[in-house]
């Protein structure tokens, strides 16, 4: 009798890890890579053979004055009862593949026992000699599935399913120029310390003891660069390993562990120093990539100017070479490692600004903004050329070295994880327009860095003023108080919480000229945000409203 039961609720948890493989287990890794990249062409050879017959019906059909949507429409009427017309799914595929190892099997067999190798494999075939049946079975799957994902993709978005720009039909993947992965699901052999034992024949015998070793599954034991404390941990705690993928960037080797534990029963809750925190608003920009509404800012470390000399030197050097030398394989992985290591400089700068961020406060509201549409090329057309095209393309390097999408995916999962509200205000919603003390509107073009109200006088970075006001407009769409939840202990009355206390210029407004008292909350603002060792914050010592 099958189990209806509703399955208790469970959260899935990736740890990565850096391989650190020899010699030999290193050739064994480009095997494996090399093994998915070649079942993963299999399939999407076929693919296009069938869609190849696909076009050829339709034109058929065209031919005969039939109208083009309607051949279309026929087309997939007669592929439903038609194989030969009809794309195939990874499992479906599965079975093809099962006669081409039976065939390299055979032909291996029979060139072992004493056949011509001519004429058991002939000079038509594409390898030298019969060896797919030496393949492991589950990586040959995964590249299956590889290919089964693009096809899947380009289907549901030519059907108008899938959100997000147009997919295109799968291609086939290039040695040294695609993405080398692979994935090995459960039950095989694999884990950490605790929960998986050496292969058979290998050095060491019985379970692994260290934080430094993993099991691969059929491939063996591998040391790994980074600890797996917390993958461990997380295995104590009830989770279990579903599957684990292998990929290479650049020159380095990673392994990626996909965890399934049971959810929390209580739901998480920000803690008693994160509750008197309360909420804070965050303005995302370039120079200084978050400004919070209590003044603070993170300053850019500009990952990517820091390496672009390298890189354009590195760059010049392999235009110089020739295609296919030596040098030039040599050079384009120097290459590589260096945008690599821009993209592991940039991640864990994000990872440490984002974890402070879910951990200091209650409530966090954000800008919800279109990466796509802000960092759009400006080139135009040869019909209607761009404008600018030089430094909209600079900009565009900026934002995209800042990485806000990237910064709002981290933030989204751990405020999650903490209990804590993540507030997204409208992409639209004019925050470095408004006035956070008086609420009036004053164009501000992207040059001017200091808003100036012409109604009632105040003077306040914009970056500051702009995070304000997402984080009041947050408030009022998650109905929550300010005076209550927000301000710390000693700032009740206190700017920005009442706007009674600013700077105004001479003359103008309320204050006329007089400017009050620095609060008492931004002298313990370093204690309001716990910041990781390698990132600064500028805690401006000054009232947030003068200017600099």
């Amino acid at each position: 009798m099958t189990d209806t039961s509703p399955r208790p609720p469970v959260v899935h948890r990736g740890y990565k890890l850096r391989l650190d493989p020899n010699l030999a287990q290193l050739e064994v890794l480009r095997q494996q890579v090399g093994t998915a990249r070649v079942a993963y062409n299999m399939m999407c050879a076929y693919t296009h053979d069938i869609q190849a017959a696909r076009d050829g019906r339709w034109k058929e059909l065209v031919s005969t004055g039939v109208n083009f949507s309607v051949a279309w429409d026929q087309v997939k009427k007669e592929a439903k009862a038609n194989f030969a017309l009809q794309y195939p799914g990874y499992q479906q595929f599965s079975k093809i593949l099962t006669q081409q190892v039976a065939r390299h099997r055979h032909a291996a067999a029979a060139i072992e026992a004493g056949a011509d190798p001519a004429a058991v494999w002939g000079e038509e075939e594409r390898y030298a000699t019969p060896w797919l049946h030496t393949a492991h079975r589950r990586v040959l799957v995964s590249g299956l599935q590889m290919c089964g994902n693009s096809l899947s993709n380009w289907l549901t978005s030519q059907s108008g399913k899938r959100k997000g720009p147009a997919m295109g039909p799968p291609q086939f993947k290039r040695k040294h120029h695609s993405r080398e992965s692979f994935t090995i699901p459960a039950p095989e052999a694999m884990g950490p310390k605790g929960f998986a034992t050496y292969k058979r024949g290998e050095a060491r015998s019985g379970e692994i003891t260290d934080y430094r070793h993993v099991r691969l599954s059929h491939m063996g034991t591998f040391r790994t660069v980074d600890s797996t404390k917390r993958l461990v941990r997380a295995l104590r705690q009830g989770g279990k390993i579903k599957s684990y993928t292998v990929s290479r960037a650049a020159d380095r080797w990673y392994v990626s562990f996909l965890v399934e534990r049971p959810a929390p029963q209580n739901p998480p809750h920000p803690t008693r120093r994160q509750q008197a925190a309360g909420a804070v608003g965050l303005d995302f920009g370039v120079s200084r990539p978050v400004t919070l509404s209590t003044g603070e800012s993170i300053p850019n470390p500009r990952h990517l100017a820091r390496a672009e000399k390298k890189i354009k030197r590195t760059q010049r050097k392999l235009a110089r070479t020739q295609k296919g030398s030596n040098r030039r394989r040599k050079l384009a992985q120097r290459l590589a490692r260096h945008h690599h290591t821009v993209a592991l400089r940039r991640h864990g700068f994000l990872h440490e600004v984002t974890t402070a961020l879910a951990g200091g406060f209650a409530a966090i509201g954000v800008e919800d903004l279109n990466v796509a549409g802000m960092t759009s090329s400006a080139r135009g057309t040869v019909d209607n050329p761009g404008k600018n095209v030089k430094q909209k393309a600079g900009l565009n390097r900026a934002i995209l070295d800042v990485s806000p999408g990237e910064f709002r995916r981290q933030l989204d999962y751990k405020c999650t994880e903490r209990g804590v509200a993540l507030i997204a205000v409208d992409q639209f919603f004019p925050s470095s327009q408004i006035c956070s003390a008086c609420g009036s509107k004053t164009k501000m073009p992207l040059a001017k860095r200091v808003y100036d109200c012409q109604q009632c006088g105040i003077l306040i970075d914009r970056d500051v003023n702009a995070a304000i006001n997402v984080l009041r407009e947050a408030a009022r769409l998650a109905q929550f108080s300010l005076g209550d939840s927000s301000a710390p202990e000693g700032a009740e009355g206190k700017w920005p919480w009442t706007p009674t206390a600013h700077r105004t210029r001479p003359g103008v407004g309320d204050g006329a000229g007089v400017e009050a008292a620095r609060p008492a909350w931004s002298q313990q603002s370093s204690n309001r945000l716990l910041v990781p060792y390698n990132v600064r914050i500028q805690s401006e010592q000054k009232h947030p409203l003068q200017v600099r």
